[in-house]
């Protein structure tokens, strides 16, 4: 079976859809067919939406053909939500990608027990890309000892904040519950709402509310030993975390009420926070670069800015990280020569300009891949926002100062309970109690069948 693996060290959709698009057009490499030709990196990824986009994602893998003469890569664009059903349909028929592409770590459990995925640990360390990609992100890919999958991206959930919005009022981004909830009613009474929000076009999004305050609440020590089976999610910091999420929207303060939460799409969202209808916005690090697209724009003259999430409860850290793994990319096992395939992942991997490269053009929901960098060697057009808030992840790395979000290291049972029940909490169609205990449930059948995405060590508590 799929064991958890216990060794443990510090420290990340579906995510949104725009962080599932960028791990598609990453990584998403697939071949026709298990015995393709041996020279052809067939790449399938989910349609960018304009062409300048698609020619630079094209352009990104020039450099990758120009070091490997007679390798080709392909690039086959397709709907975004048709790639992971088309990949699971070819690779239980043995054939597939070359590069499988998933999702997040949930999904590389059961395609390593089902053999679909290569043992990449021999290529890890003779490209000495143990020592490249951060531990905890190198970790969330390796199933029984054996690197079988790595990550594509990385991110983590902070506050955003409407910079000149918070500078009109006098201003200051929370640092505790207190400060929160205390700005949270002044926006009320100047008719702005102090959370922007909504998940119609993505209904999991919830989700990212209810980790941020898991992680804020209950705190990465409690979730760290609840995802190992030592706490219960049943106790007391899970359910303080969802009725906290439960009375925000009461209150009205996520999305406006319920009902606008559950008709607003992503580009109302943006918009609501853009125009300083909404003062802060609770999201992943994907959406750095989506924000450009309503901050300065269109006659906009709005700036945003962000900060760590802010320590809710008492004993719980300020400038902790939550962090996930936003996709991973492994080889296929069935290929006849999975020798250009591994040549591409090392390709990524080692590559600084490749790391990069989809953050530096823009592209939608785009993050650098998870490995140490030189801010100095971030490409010049990358807002130094993202350089620094991927600078405070990696000092946080290496401190132990991080947390976790649901869609990386719950295992498959218990984030499935979560996407399908969340929406009950808000709507009241079950208590935090009953959720908490539900989840504690689905835990332990991921435990037993030993389904639990590793778990790496923190010192946030």
């Amino acid at each position: 079976m799929f064991t958890l693996t216990t060794n443990r060290r510090g420290r990340h959709v579906a995510l949104t859809t725009a962080a599932l698009l960028a791990v598609a057009l990453t990584l998403a490499g697939c071949s026709g067919s298990s015995t393709s030709s041996a020279g052809v990196v067939e790449i399938w990824g989910a349609s960018p939406p304009d062409q300048s986009q698609e020619a630079t994602i094209r352009a990104t893998y020039d450099g990758f053909t120009e070091t490997h003469p007679g390798t080709q890569v392909k690039i086959t664009f397709m709907p975004a939500d048709a790639i992971a059903e088309k990949q699971r349909t070819a690779l239980a028929a043995g054939q597939g990608p070359s590069i499988v592409g998933a999702a997040g770590p949930s999904t590389v459990g059961p395609y390593a027990e089902a053999g679909y995925l290569a043992d990449l640990t021999d290529l890890v360390k003779e490209n000495g890309l143990d020592k490249k990609i951060f531990p905890w992100a190198l970790q969330a890919g390796t199933v029984n000892g054996k690197v079988v999958a790595l990550p594509s991206a990385y991110e983590s959930l902070v506050l955003f904040y409407n910079k000149t919005l918070f500078e009109e009022h006098g201003w200051q981004p929370p640092t505790d519950r207190a400060s929160l909830e205390a700005l949270a009613s002044e926006m009320v009474n100047e008719g702005i709402v102090p959370f922007a929000g909504g998940n119609a076009d993505y209904r999991a999004v919830v989700e990212i509310t209810l980790s941020a305050l898991l992680n804020e609440v209950a705190g990465p020590g409690y979730m760290h030993d609840a995802l190992l089976g030592e706490a219960s999610w049943a106790d007391k910091p899970c359910v303080d975390s969802a009725a906290t999420m439960v009375d925000y929207f009461d209150k009205g303060w996520i999305g406006g009420s319920a009902e606008e939460y559950f008709t607003k799409g992503f580009g109302a969202v943006y918009q609501d926070f853009a125009s300083g209808a909404a003062g802060m916005y609770i999201s992943g690090s994907y959406d750095f670069t989506q924000l450009p697209a309503y901050f300065g724009a269109d006659g906009n003259t709005s700036e945003w800015d962000w900060v760590p999430l802010p320590p809710l409860s008492d004993g719980v850290p300020a400038n902790v990280y939550p962090l996930a793994v936003g996709g991973t990319a492994s080889v296929n096992a069935q290929l006849s020569d999975t020798g250009p395939a591994e040549s591409f992942l090392a390709w990524q991997f080692t590559n600084d300009n490749a790391a990069w490269a989809d953050v530096a053009a823009g592209v939608d929901g785009a993050t650098p891949l998870p490995i140490s960098f030189d801010p100095s060697q971030v490409p010049d057009n990358v807002d130094p926002r993202v350089v620094e808030h991927y600078t405070q992840i990696n000092e946080a790395s290496a401190k132990n100062m991080v947390g976790y979000v649901t869609y990386t290291s719950l295992g498959p049972k218990s984030e499935t309970f979560v996407v399908t029940n969340t929406e009950k909490l808000i709507t009241h169609d079950v208590t935090p109690a009953d959720f908490c205990a539900a989840l504690e449930s689905a835990s332990q059948e991921d435990i037993k069948a030993g389904n639990v995405p590793s778990v790496w060590t923190t010192d946030a508590r």
